[in-house]
């Protein structure tokens, strides 16, 4: 064959041809600052994260269980894990 992009006569069939990129890690010579970089990240990332209340969560999932559309119901209990507990109305001691 001369071109194997070309379509074959006999079949009349397109080939296709898949590109693919590779990419690789490596592990640097200075690891220590790799580390200190994802622990860096790591913390961003919690601060990134959304603060909602337990009884806000507890609301979000009861509404998450009554639908019937997956992806929905899917990111609302997704949300509903990073409720903390309320701190807006404090236990008084006796």
């Amino acid at each position: 064959r001369e071109n194997s992009v070309n379509t074959d006569i006999s079949n009349k069939k397109t080939q296709i041809i898949h590109h693919i990129q590779i990419s690789t890690r490596y592990n640097p010579a200075n690891a220590r600052q790799t580390v200190a970089r994802q622990q860096q990240i790591s913390s961003e990332r919690e601060k990134h994260r959304p603060h909602i209340s337990e009884k806000t969560a507890e609301l979000l999932s009861q509404s998450a269980n009554s639908m019937s559309h997956q992806p929905l119901k899917t990111a609302l209990l997704r949300v509903a894990r990073h409720g903390k507990p309320d701190d807006s109305n404090p236990v008084k001691k006796k």
